[in-house]
């Protein structure tokens, strides 16, 4: 990713908007591992809950993650496949937020109803599922 900034603060100085193959599984189901595409595109708003950023950490990291709250200190932030919240994220840390993403061929915006229920479903609900079935498959495993 350090590597392709450069470009992608080209592209966001001309108004365009930058595409970016995902990688990793930390936002499975919604993005797979290197088959999915995200367009990003410049913050040029104030970031709200379900928002996806593409923020740096301060170990130098990109993480692509989605807002799941906001705290005095900043964002609140975690993968769809992960159970774990990443506090605090800061506006400071923001690079570009997702405007569509790319799967099979097809850009789904991020505000198309679709993808609104999706979120609100997958925060709200998806992560107690996730919560339960690790706790069921680790009392299976003792």
């Amino acid at each position: 990713m350090t590597e392709i900034a450069p470009m992608v603060e080209e592209a966001f100085e001309q108004g365009k908007e930058f595409n970016l193959i995902t990688a990793g599984t930390s936002m499975l189901p919604m993005l797979r591992d290197r088959k999915d595409t995200v367009v990003l595109r410049k913050i040029d708003r104030k970031l709200k809950k379900y928002d996806l950023p593409l923020y740096k950490r301060a170990d130098g990291s990109f993480v692509l993650h989605r807002i799941v709250g906001k705290g005095r200190d900043g964002y609140k932030m975690s993968g769809d496949n992960h159970l774990e919240i990443e506090y605090p994220v800061t506006d400071g840390q923001m690079i570009a937020v997702v405007s569509a993403y790319i799967k099979d061929g097809k850009r789904i915006p991020v505000d198309s109803p679709g993808y609104k229920i999706y979120c609100i479903w997958h925060v709200n609900f998806g992560k107690l599922l996730r919560k339960i079935r690790h706790r069921l498959a680790r009392m299976v495993k003792k």
